[in-house]
């Protein structure tokens, strides 16, 4: 007989050394595993329960990629090629430990400060903040005012001015988790966009209080509404064009590692257009078929499948320098040698000399054949999306 999350729930005894938290695995649309995920953060250990056969479902290890700042209500955790997902809390001892600090927030890069997303990406993660989704997107009108339904600036004559300011380009919207979140975000960026606030929070800030970089949701409120309408009910479409552009994808050990926003600076700094971008959490499935066709060809095959699942990658769709130029082999051209040792020593300003740390872990995926470039871009903005 099956027993209910609830009642299995009294049957925790709450110790002070480990958190756990109700979560689930859908193994297919149709079946969902429910479990219970004991994080250990002494050793950053975790291990999974399985709710229906009441039996251990993952013994006790450590999960490369996994720490205690991943765990949240809401996150999506890759564990061994295992999408799981936290839902609650369930012992009231972790609820009271984590549910008072650990905070998602909504953060939008505005069009006149998308050239310098990556440098917002970097202070973010610097500050410890996670970036948990991200999507380029084109607003209009509408869902630009439904990001400044709640703000108080409603029936303000601004108002249309602020609106207009996410029209007239690409925007970048991040859900954003930490500690004490939508305070230390507001903090970092000033209440009203100071442009005298002191590093490292200035870099965030436009020209004046009214011309900023970016938008915030002002509390816990806002930002479950912001993330809700955005990353769900009414979640614009990115903004791929999938005509001689090419893929980019940074990988999880580089985001992990802090270095995607510096991806993105040096791709912006070598005067390419991103056309396009969006955090992905594959399934193993899916990184095996991006990858099948290394399968049998490259001895790293397994290895290169089990890191892309290892944590979120971002895409990035790329377009050369100029109209004329050819996207693929001018972004092959800065990401390098596959292997990072070998472009530290022929090619060491690409982004595998800098950020490259072994033949897997080679921080970026560039597309291999130029007549693959529209099917590897139209996979994960289209085919995954």
């Amino acid at each position: 007989m099956s027993i209910s999350s609830a009642a299995m729930r009294k049957f925790i005894p709450e110790e002070p050394d480990r958190y756990v938290f109700a979560a689930s695995w859908f193994q297919n649309e149709a079946q969902e595993r429910k479990l219970y995920l004991y994080f250990y953060p002494n050793d950053c250990s975790l291990e999974l329960f399985d709710l229906r056969t009441r039996k251990t479902f993952l013994r006790r290890c450590k999960v490369p990629g996994i720490a205690e700042s991943d765990l949240y209500l809401g996150a999506k955790l890759m564990i061994y090629g295992r999408q799981i997902d936290v839902t609650d809390y369930a012992d009231e001892l972790t609820r009271r430990r984590l549910s008072a600090k650990r905070q998602k927030t909504f953060l939008v890069v505005k069009p006149t400060a998308f050239q310098c997303t990556g440098k917002i990406i970097t202070i973010l993660y610097q500050q410890k903040f996670t970036v948990q989704q991200l999507k380029m997107v084109r607003i209009d009108q509408g869902l630009a005012q439904i990001i400044f339904d709640d703000v108080d600036i409603s029936g303000n004559p601004i108002e249309p001015f602020l609106v207009d300011q996410l029209t007239q380009g690409p925007c970048v919207m991040m859900e954003l988790s930490g500690d004490d979140a939508v305070s230390r975000l507001i903090n970092l960026i000033g209440e009203h966009g100071d442009p005298q606030a002191k590093p490292p929070s200035r870099l965030l800030f436009g020209l004046d209080s009214l011309r900023t970089a970016v938008f915030v949701s002002k509390n816990l409120q806002q930002a479950e509404t912001h993330i809700k309408t955005f990353f769900g009910d009414y979640s614009p479409k990115v903004t791929a064009q999938e005509k001689n552009t090419t893929l980019c994808l940074i990988k999880a050990h580089a985001i992990k590692e802090g270095n995607a926003g510096k991806i993105i600076d040096g791709l912006f700094d070598a005067d390419f257009r991103i056309t396009a971008m969006k955090m992905c959490l594959l399934e193993r499935q899916n990184c095996e078929e991006f990858y099948e066709v290394y399968k049998g060809v490259v001895p790293e095959y397994v290895q290169m499948v089990l890191q892309l699942s290892s944590g979120p990658c971002i895409a990035l769709e790329v377009l050369g320098k100029t109209d004329n130029s050819n996207s693929y082999s001018e972004l092959r051209g800065i990401c390098g040698p596959a292997d990072p040792e070998i472009a530290k020593q022929i090619r060491p300003h690409t982004l595998r000399a800098k950020f490259g740390v072994n033949k897997v872990e080679n921080a970026v995926h560039c597309t291999d054949l130029e007549e693959d470039c529209q099917l590897e871009v139209e996979y994960f903005f289209k085919i995954i999306d």
